[in-house]
């Protein structure tokens, strides 16, 4: 349990975001004033939130709009420390605060996906950067791109989201097996949103092929996003419908439980940071799947506690699938490592204590 603090802080987010709801209300549950500056409607325990723009509309002016709301908020506010989330809309409301000490968090596709689509943008996410007295990555990956956007040395800490490692089981409860799969099958989890570059209908394609030597398997998918209609209909068209749910977005404690019964965790976007979705299943025993991304390596060794494929390599995929699937040993062994790994590096109040730090020093206060 980190100590108590005294500091008003304000941050510039996404209010709907998970991650927010996990880091926010950590801060003021240690006797921070938090407020919480988002176009989102939120609710978070402890958090003052304050609505500062539309949530859509406004066309090319919204960000000076809500810029300029922001200031005026900031303000009013009078925090010790202004903290942006996600440099592609957030960041640049925070940048634009002219607000110092300014911390600034790259989440991944804000600086690996988003700049190389559009030179305005990528000078954009350049100017946020270099307005930030710290930028917080989660993979070394992301620090070294945060360095390379901006073509000089800058302040970049790598701090995981964290996770509350005692609420993870990697064994269900007989109440959540009879409830979520009470026929015994091996499941396939897919976490990430149905966008193109997460290329969740190459999985279900894998998946179709692993399934065939594996009957007894089923795939878990949650359908959000705009690819769930098309990968919805994939999954008609190859006849495997009845082996793959589509989850309406869940609560944590529904999503907890769900890792708790499957078997196997598959990720293979073309570009990502460090997603809390593979902390998430590290921290419930899971064998993974991942994309052999700069990021994944930092968690993941081949055939230690996961299986690394490029992201177009379906036949890799349903052969890793299929491999694992017939293999307990293996998925228990890998799945232990990678629980290990979530105590030893993914544990919430260790890492919000290492960001506490930095707070202090940037504010001499605390």
């Amino acid at each position: 349990m980190a100590e108590k603090m005294n500091l008003r802080l304000c941050y510039i987010a996404d209010g709907l975001s998970r991650h927010n709801h996990y880091m926010l209300p950590w801060f003021a549950k240690r006797g921070c004033e938090v407020h919480l500056l988002t176009d989102r409607p939120a609710e978070m325990e402890g958090v003052f939130v304050h609505r500062i723009a539309p949530e859509r509309g406004g066309g090319p002016f919204r960000h000076l709009l809500a810029a300029y709301h922001v200031r005026k908020r900031i303000a009013e506010i009078c925090p010790d420390l202004v903290h942006g989330h996600n440099l592609t809309g957030y960041g640049y409301w925070a940048a634009m605060s002219g607000f110092h000490p300014l911390v600034q968090t790259a989440w991944g596709a804000d600086v690996l996906v988003q700049p190389n689509q559009s030179r305005p943008v990528r000078a954009l996410v350049r100017w946020s950067l270099s307005k930030a007295d710290l930028i917080t990555t989660d993979a070394r990956a992301l620090s070294q791109a945060v360095t390379d956007l901006l073509g000089r040395p800058a302040r970049v800490v790598e701090i995981q989201w964290g996770l509350e490692l005692d609420r993870y089981r990697t064994e269900p409860t007989p109440e959540v097996l009879k409830r979520l799969n009470p026929e015994g099958h091996l499941l396939v989890l897919s976490m990430r949103r149905m966008i193109p570059y997460f290329n969740i209908d190459r999985i279900i394609r894998a998946f179709a092929v692993a399934r065939k030597s594996v009957p007894n398997s089923r795939l878990v998918c949650f359908a959000e996003g705009p690819e769930w209609f098309r990968c919805l209909k994939l999954a008609d068209d190859l006849g495997i419908s009845d082996a793959v749910f589509f989850l309406d977005w869940v609560g944590e404690d529904e999503l907890i439980d769900w890792l708790s019964v499957c078997d196997l965790f598959v990720s293979i976007p073309d570009v990502d940071s460090t997603p809390h979705s593979l902390l998430m299943a590290f921290a419930a025993g899971l064998p993974v799947i991942v994309s052999d991304l700069p990021a994944y390596r930092e968690w993941v060794s081949p055939q230690e506690n996961g299986v690394l494929v490029r992201p177009d390599d379906e036949r890799s995929l349903a052969d890793s699938m299929m491999e694992l699937l017939r293999n307990a040993s293996i998925r228990r062994q890998w799945g232990m490592r990678n629980r290990k790994l979530a105590e030893q590096k993914a544990n919430r109040d260790q890492e919000m204590t290492r960001l506490a730090a930095f707070y202090r020093e940037l504010t001499g206060k605390g």
